[in-house]
């Protein structure tokens, strides 16, 4: 049984939770990489992915704004700030896609890992997203303390989407990725995280703090890939018989995706003694979907999906 998460100064909102079921919770090396792999649910008929990323993109502006302006919403300024968020998305976002809005949730609702730098917030120039993480948070389980490297990869196919994603987190590390994430941490800390939580971060951060045995670091990676699956059984399989039918035949594939990444980290051995956090999200039409996401983006303002 898992520790209960205490909530550390998160904002996501527990609705994001009610459109996902979780299909297994694996432990693919003894301690060190764990799979999280959640499908979205359905209503009687059909996937409710249009729902989920209707839901990502309303959010967009608890993803991109800063507390000051969260809190500034008011009718006659929505409109505008609601604007910024899209705006700032564009500018800073390193894929422009709802996967790093999909991972910021992910962390705080299923790790209670509350995001400590704000990038999309910060007024930076865009070659700076290039070099860092696509997300940096910070979880407390018991007495544990992990700081979460993000990144996030959405790809036709599970294999591509892995290889990439850990291609990146190799080059992270060799082209000094992490260095230059601690010293964002170190200037940036967001000023509605609590005050027990950024004592906790500085502890961290220190490096003169001679006991630390009770920290950690993780690379929290979000998969999103097509899945065809499930497009067939939509079309043949209807109420408890659909929803049973795309978890059974998505647990079947989990063990090959089990299999692929403990093969895939064969090829990055300097990645062997790191942890891993792995949230896998299969789609029955990513393509359709980014479409539609990137139409709402262009669109720079609150649309229907």
């Amino acid at each position: 049984m898992e520790t209960e998460k205490i909530n550390i100064g998160c904002r996501a909102k527990e609705d994001f939770a009610n459109f996902l079921e979780t299909a297994e919770i694996k432990d693919i090396f003894p301690s060190r990489v764990k799979g999280k792999f959640l499908l979205i649910k359905y209503t009687n008929d059909a996937s409710r992915e249009t729902d989920f990323l209707r839901y990502v993109f309303e959010n967009l502006p608890l993803y991109s704004l800063s507390k000051e302006e969260r809190d500034s919403l008011e009718p006659n300024t929505i409109l505008r700030l609601w604007k910024t968020a899209v705006d700032r998305f564009v500018s800073n976002s390193k894929t422009g896609e709802f996967g790093e809005i999909i991972l910021f949730h992910l962390l705080e609702l299923f790790e209670g890992a509350v995001q400590i730098v704000n990038k999309m917030a910060l007024k930076t120039s865009g070659e700076m997203h290039a070099h860092g993480a696509d997300a940096i948070h910070f979880g407390l389980d018991g007495s544990l303390k992990t700081l979460y490297l993000g990144e996030s990869k959405t790809y036709q196919s599970f294999g591509d989407a892995l290889n990439k994603a850990l291609s990146d987190i190799n080059n992270y590390h060799k082209n000094g990725g992490r260095q230059f994430d601690i010293k964002l941490v170190s200037g940036n800390l967001p000023e509605d995280i609590p005050e027990e939580t950024r004592k906790m971060i500085k502890d961290y951060l220190n490096p003169c703090k001679s006991d630390l045995f009770d920290f950690t670091e993780a690379h929290a990676v979000f998969i999103g890939y097509q899945y065809d699956s499930l497009q067939s059984i939509e079309q043949n399989h209807r109420g408890v018989e659909l929803i049973n039918k795309a978890l059974e035949l998505y647990r079947e594939s989990i063990k090959q995706y089990l299999a692929d990444i403990e093969s895939k980290f064969k090829e990055f051995p300097d990645l062997a003694n790191k942890n891993f956090l792995f949230f896998i999200i299969p789609f029955k039409d990513l393509k359709g979907s980014r479409e539609k996401f990137a139409k709402a983006v262009e669109n720079g303002k609150k649309v229907d999906i």
